[in-house]
């Protein structure tokens, strides 16, 4: 989603687009082109830092010079302009009122044909979920911070994320608790990633020596945990069992409550660095790693074939 959209530059009064290089204040966050905030060299808007009369998105009207035309529809919760067929307000996230949808004129069909006006058909998709963009999750973070940190999937976590700010921790996530190494690591948690996938080849090389002592290696047609359990090796496997099934059952009640913290921490670390444009920042900090993924995904498997084939040997 455009952030901006509906804004204007304080400095040269041109609307914001998509493709603008835009800066905000550090101390009010009003949106500046960078070309001039360079040029101003400070806040359009310095005067009034500290002041009820300070900027801030709530109460910003697009700028003076902005004006509404009669394609826009404006937001019935934040007063923000958005385009004619907006469904959700571009500043606040919220649903606009959607009743006086219009097509193109009716074509004429003559011989009264059953032809009726147009209808199109609508999807209506809101980015954060429904979770107000100006929304604060903590004194510096908002819902569009941490939208700008999760990357992809924003409908999904930012929903929960408000459900766990509202004292709701526990958020089960299907992802992390089937598929926790790649998933910590897809999500660029990496101390995480990397202690897990860890874990996972441990418990995979520990049920491989149980098997080995217990001769189910050589033995051909033998289920091994079954010849394991003979062997009396049923406690070790249980306890392996029972601890990989608690580590993936933690993941999954608590991860998003886990991630969310890791987006506050990001969303801090972005505007410490660079409070001038601290967005940029972010998305190299958060977003999502196709990268790490497949690593982590391709390694475990490469890895878990080569302590089997190493068992083998012997």
């Amino acid at each position: 989603m455009f952030f901006y959209e509906g804004q204007s530059c304080p400095v040269c009064g041109k609307r914001f687009t998509e493709t603008d290089d835009i800066v905000t204040c550090p101390v009010c966050g009003a949106p500046h082109h960078r070309a001039c905030w360079q040029q101003d060299g400070h806040c359009h808007f310095e005067a009034t830092h500290g002041t009820p009369q300070q900027w801030s998105r709530q109460t910003d009207n697009g700028t003076a010079t902005a004006q509404h035309t009669s394609a826009e529809n404006l937001c019935p919760h934040c007063g923000a302009p958005n385009v004619q067929y907006a469904e959700f307000c571009g500043r606040c996230g919220r649903a606009l009122k959607t009743n006086e949808w219009r097509s193109a004129d009716r074509p004429h069909h003559p011989n009264n044909a059953p032809f009726h006006e147009y209808s199109p058909f609508r999807t209506a998709y809101d980015p954060l979920g429904g979770v107000p963009h100006s929304e604060p999750f903590d004194e510096d973070v908002t819902a569009e911070d941490l939208a700008i940190c999760v990357g992809g999937n924003t409908a999904y976590y930012l929903p929960r994320f408000q459900k766990i700010q509202n004292g709701r921790s526990v958020q089960w996530n299907w992802l992390a608790f089937l598929i926790t190494p790649y998933w910590l690591l897809y999500r660029k948690q990496y101390v995480l990633g990397i202690l897990v996938s860890l874990f996972h080849l441990v418990y995979f090389a520990l049920n491989y020596t149980v098997f080995y002592l217990s001769g189910a290696l050589t033995a051909n047609g033998i289920d091994p945990f079954q010849m394991s359990y003979d062997a009396g090796y049923f406690p070790v496997l249980f306890l392996l069992s029972i601890a990989m099934v608690v580590m993936r059952l933690l993941f999954g009640l608590f991860a998003n409550q886990m991630y969310l913290r890791t987006c506050k921490k990001r969303v801090r670390t972005a505007k410490e660095n660079d409070p001038a444009d601290f967005r940029t920042t972010l998305k190299t900090l958060g977003g999502v790693s196709f990268v790490w993924g497949a690593v982590s995904y391709f390694g475990i498997n490469i890895l878990t074939s080569l302590i089997q084939l190493l068992f083998a040997t012997f």
